[in-house]
């Protein structure tokens, strides 16, 4: 449509047909505010009024097209963006999945074990706990486990008592403490039964306790 002029010059000013803001109008309300001032504009151009229907229902079309365009995009962006989301919760859950997993795929005896090589390691306890059998130094060396003879040599099976709860008999707290302070050894061990480590790393303890 040729309305003979710049249309930009609709736009010249926030102020319309009745004083109205345009700033701040969204939606329907604009949309009814710019076709009341459009109309007047144009009426000039359009005389008889079966021209002017004919304009205003080929403009309302073209205005309705277009909405109908703009809202079909929106709702395939929102069709996507959900379907993104419930990919990543599905991806999230899978990883999830997967680290616990891998750091609870064997049995706790198999856990224990892998602690116990790791426990008795080179630079751990050694073969059999041999440097950790005597952690005060008294009867057993504490760099190789050898024997440091002397007439209290004897007293060395009295370092562990089984009596009661070994954990927690104080007799024990040396050894367990000495344990306690070794246990960066064992964390590759525990890592693959992360969710039942704690409980691992205690059974290994009485079991270190009963076997020394």
């Amino acid at each position: 449509m040729d309305i003979g002029g710049d249309i930009a010059q609709i736009w010249m000013d926030s102020d319309i047909i009745g004083g109205a803001d345009i700033a701040n109008l969204t939606g329907a309300r604009l949309y009814e505010q710019i076709h009341s001032q459009c109309i007047e504009f144009v009426r000039e151009f359009c005389p008889r009024t079966a021209t002017m229907n004919m304009v205003t229902a080929a403009y309302g079309m073209s205005i309705e097209q277009d909405c109908n365009a703009i809202r079909d995009a929106m709702e395939q962006k929102n069709m996507t963006a959900q379907a993104l989301v419930r990919q990543t919760g599905r991806d999230m859950a899978t990883a999830r999945l997967d680290t616990y997993n891998a750091h609870n795929s064997t049995e706790i005896n198999e856990c224990i074990a892998q602690v116990r090589r790791d426990i008795t390691g080179p630079g751990g306890c050694g073969s059999n706990f041999v440097r950790c059998l005597d952690v005060t130094g008294l009867f057993l060396n504490l760099n190789d486990g050898s024997p440091i003879m002397s007439p209290n040599f004897h007293r060395l099976e009295t370092q562990i008592s089984l009596s009661g709860d070994a954990l927690l008999n104080n007799h024990n707290r040396p050894f367990v403490t000495h344990l306690e302070r070794l246990r960066s050894f064992a964390d590759r061990g525990l890592s693959t039964c992360r969710e039942v480590s704690e409980g691992v790393w205690t059974e290994f303890q009485r079991q270190a306790l009963a076997e020394n």
